[in-house]
């Protein structure tokens, strides 16, 4: 986190999720490092990327603001605009088992898991 956010204007970022490990009391955001914002090829981010990432920030926007159906809905348009990115799959299957069992209203947006 604290590298994307230090690392923010050189290169093309996407916050992936929101872990909180066991122990850790605050989430720690994860992020994906997917380009250089100024460069040459092939290490700068191309069209597509930054589509994704502005996908993917409305996406997160959704989640975040527990609208699971319409989250659902916008990770599998970055899905679509990337159907290598197993990111979005997987948001869009955790959005689907809120619509079920949506987390707690205390939830900061963590992915918590049990045990070790």
């Amino acid at each position: 986190e604290a590298v994307a956010l230090l690392m923010k204007n050189d290169f093309l970022f996407r916050e992936l999720d929101r872990v909180a490990p066991s122990g850790i009391a605050h989430p720690i955001r994860n992020y994906e490092l997917m380009a250089q914002l100024h460069g040459s090829e092939p290490l700068a981010a191309d069209s597509n990327q930054r589509q994704l990432v502005k996908l993917w920030a409305y996406a997160r926007s959704l989640y975040d603001a527990r609208d699971w159906p319409a989250a659902m809905d916008a990770f599998q348009a970055c899905g679509d605009h990337a159907p290598y990115d197993e990111a979005s799959k997987r948001l869009r299957a955790r959005c689907e088992s809120f619509l079920t069992r949506p987390p707690p209203p205390q939830w900061d947006g963590a992915d918590r898991r049990g045990g070790k």
